[in-house]
């Protein structure tokens, strides 16, 4: 998946025992991420930021 969690409970309402990773591709969507992945998921998501320069 990639952006700051629209999917996220959709995805853990259909596969609650499963982990997933998320990748991002901004600082500012990977603030708001990580802010949703404390409060509404217990850190449970995998956020990987990907650096936009290096392509």
């Amino acid at each position: 998946m990639k952006g700051m969690g629209e999917t996220w409970c959709s995805v853990k309402r259909h596969f609650p025992n499963e982990n997933f990773t998320d990748l991002v591709f901004s600082e500012g969507i990977l603030r708001q991420a990580h802010k949703k992945n404390h409060s509404q998921f217990n850190d449970s998501v995998t956020l990987i930021s990907i650096k936009t320069d290096s392509f």
